[in-house]
This record gives structure tokens, sequence and C-alpha cells, in this order.
């Protein structure tokens, strides 16, 4: 899904639900409802807040989709630190064929890929 199907939609309805919190926060000033009636009235009044978590959420993740560059990678290795040497081991079993793991006493085992050749 690209990004823009996302971010314009969330954008605009982060507008109006934080314009529309406002508008009953004013009414209420006003005085334009009744106390007793304060069930239908005061949830709307924490609309602002919501339309701003809204919007902070869009921008958060406009600007993460924005930064990632290919979109198979949205979304993997976020709050991971990146180390020297990240991903070497990777490209090293797919120029070689091998296939590197712990076994289970905490030993590095390594093992040829099926249908490579020897080297």
């Amino acid at each position: 899904m690209p990004p823009p199907l996302a971010v314009v939609p969330a954008g605009f309805v982060s507008i109006i639900i934080t314009v529309a919190g406002l508008t009953y926060i004013r009414w209420t000033i006003a005085g334009r409802f009744a106390l007793d009636e304060w069930g239908a009235w005061l949830p709307e009044c924490f609309w602002p807040i919501w339309g701003g978590a809204l919007a902070v959420a869009t921008v958060s993740y406009h600007l993460r989709r924005k930064r990632e560059g290919h979109p198979a990678e949205a979304g993997r290795d976020i709050g991971r630190r990146r180390r020297p040497g990240d991903g070497e081991h990777v490209r090293e079993a797919v120029l070689t064929g091998l296939r590197r793991r712990t076994g289970a006493h905490g030993e590095r085992v390594t093992r040829r890929l099926p249908g490579t050749e020897s080297a």
C-alpha cells in the first residue's frame, strides 16, 4: 500500500476531529449545553486530544515510511540498533552457499546449503 493512501485521509480526519472538538469546547464555554446532559457533550470535548494524537501518529508514519527505502522493509528492525557488520553473515552465506547456526550446546555449526557445489 502506498503511504499517501493512509497519510492523506488520516491527516484530513485529524484536522476534522480537532476542529469539531474545539467547536464543542467553545459551545460548552458559551453555555449551549445543559449541564445535566453532560453525557452527550463531554466526550466530544476530548476530541482535540484524539485529533492531535492522530496527527502526530500520521506524521510519524509518513516520516518512517519516507525514511525506509523499500516497502518490503517497512516495520523491520524497529527499535533495534544496527551494528557494524550486520548482514555480513547473510551475504557470506549467499556467496559461499553455507548456513551457520548455533548448536544445542552453543557451538557454531556450519552446513552446506542443499543444491550448492562444494568449493
